[in-house]
């Protein structure tokens, strides 16, 4: 990938048309909770709100 460089992360528009986009990171979900800053907590943890079930 290094020796590709910017070349490595291209793709053929027909080919992205039909793949999935994927969200691993979770950047949308962030983002619809409003959560505009991604930076983690000092302990390492994420600040969202707890949903399970008490």
């Amino acid at each position: 990938m290094a020796l590709f460089g910017r070349a490595a992360w291209w793709l053929p528009s027909p080919l992205a048309k039909i793949l999935p986009d994927v969200d691993v990171e979770g950047e949308r979900l962030r983002h619809l909770l409003g959560d505009g800053e991604s930076v983690p907590r000092p302990d390492g943890e994420r600040e969202l709100e707890d949903t399970r079930a008490r």
